[in-house]
């Protein structure tokens, strides 16, 4: 699942997931609970610098050839003047099957770009050139080979075997077997991308993408791409309460949407709802122990990982252990 994060202070980062094929996830800094790596609840790697402050230490990890590589904040940043932002600079880290942790030199990775995927033979990454883009990066299982498969890319992330990408603000697919790129219909040639000062109009879930095209008064209309059939919608949404409230996707607390239907999952008081495009509340989907982690409160103690609304499943962290729940 992602979403994109305005911090106070300015500081921003992307919050951390889970790969539903993996068993390895990240856990931050909770209280008397160390952030790292975790299996079954259990710690695999700690975090090097952790911080008591600042919980976000190791925020992305996936496994190829039997070793893990994953995203450590290394206390520093990039720094973006014009919009007076500061990210995150990440080290790409790995441990070999023996145990030893290495880290793969010159990755340089821009936490407004920092995600990383794995099709289990390669870990891909956008290695930062400025801060509004940088080179779409395969690195071999070993750490040691690596080729750029793209230029003066704005945006990355993985879905499967399918790695999805922003140049020159339009949506690219690119298939792991050739490598060979498509471009997407939906909001090609407008996206805002996060060098846009975190303005965004596109976010992508863990079973598609929509991008917000057009907003008139009470109405938001959203293109969505589905991952699963390739497929291309628009939906237009109902908007008299605080879910939507302008152009800027940053700000609409939509936490999954089915991109069949288009009904889509919000929090409100330790609960998730399902609603559809007319803002109607289906169902209650689940009652969480407590609150979903707010940005602005370091160290609540429930994240959501992944939701799959077509599948009826979500996955969520409480403490450090992973819970599924069905729906």
């Amino acid at each position: 699942m992602k979403k994109i994060v305005l911090l106070l202070l300015f500081f921003c980062f992307t919050t951390i997931h889970v790969n539903a094929a993996s068993p390895y996830y990240t856990v931050p800094k909770q209280k008397s609970i160390t952030s790292g790596i975790y299996q079954d609840g259990k710690l695999i790697i700690a975090a090097k610098n952790e911080s008591p402050t600042y919980p976000f230490m190791i925020t992305d990890v996936v496994s190829a050839g039997g070793n893990l590589f994953y995203t450590e904040n290394e206390k520093d940043y990039f720094i973006d003047s014009a919009c007076m932002l500061a990210f995150e600079k990440y080290e790409l880290r790995f441990r070999s099957k023996n145990g030893t942790i290495s880290t793969v030199k010159g990755a340089n990775i821009n936490g407004r770009r920092g995600n990383i995927g794995s099709d289990g033979t390669y870990v891909y990454f956008v290695s930062n050139k400025t801060n509004s883009k940088g080179d779409l990066t395969r690195v071999s299982s070993t750490g040691k080979e690596r080729k750029v498969l793209v230029t003066d890319v704005q945006d990355f992330w993985m879905s499967g075997n399918e790695i999805f990408y922003v140049k020159n603000r339009s949506f690219y697919k690119m298939k792991v077997t050739n490598y060979r790129s498509t471009v997407l219909a939906i909001g090609k040639g407008k996206l805002l991308t996060p060098s846009n000062c975190e303005k965004l109009n596109y976010i992508h879930y863990d079973e598609g993408i929509a991008f917000l095209s057009a907003v008139t008064n009470y109405r938001h209309r959203f293109d969505l791409y589905d991952y699963a059939t390739g497929q291309s919608k628009a939906m237009v949404y109902k908007t008299n309460d605080q879910i939507f409230k302008n152009k800027n996707i940053t700000t609409i607390t939509i936490e999954a949407i089915d991109f069949k239907n288009g009904n889509y999952l919000v929090s409100e008081d330790h609960s998730l709802f399902l609603r559809d495009v007319n803002g109607k509340t289906l169902k209650k989907v689940v009652t969480l122990p407590e609150n979903l982690y707010d940005p602005y409160l370091f160290f609540e103690a429930t994240y959501l990982k992944s939701i799959y609304l077509q599948q009826g499943k979500l996955t969520y962290l409480q403490g450090k252990k992973l819970y599924t729940k069905s729906f």
